[in-house]
């Protein structure tokens, strides 16, 4: 797993928090995503003004639209 927060997201601070909320979001789902994939998350600068649940929630879908995450039968 990877997280790019550039310069056009904020300041040192605002990139840091994007990132530990992205990485919280990540470690949680962590064990649903399948095997082998290498996934590279990019913050955009509207990250900077979203909620801690409307991250999740675009990670989510996002996730669920790419079929990142392992099917368990």
């Amino acid at each position: 797993m990877g997280i790019v927060t550039s310069r056009r997201v904020g300041g040192a601070v605002t990139r840091n928090k994007i990132r530990r909320r992205l990485r919280e979001i990540l470690r949680e789902c962590l064990p649903q995503i399948a095997t082998g994939l290498r996934v590279v998350v990019v913050a955009k600068p509207a990250a900077a003004e979203a909620e801690f649940s409307g991250l999740r929630a675009e990670w989510l879908l996002l996730a669920g639209r790419l079929s990142i995450f392992a099917r368990s039968e």
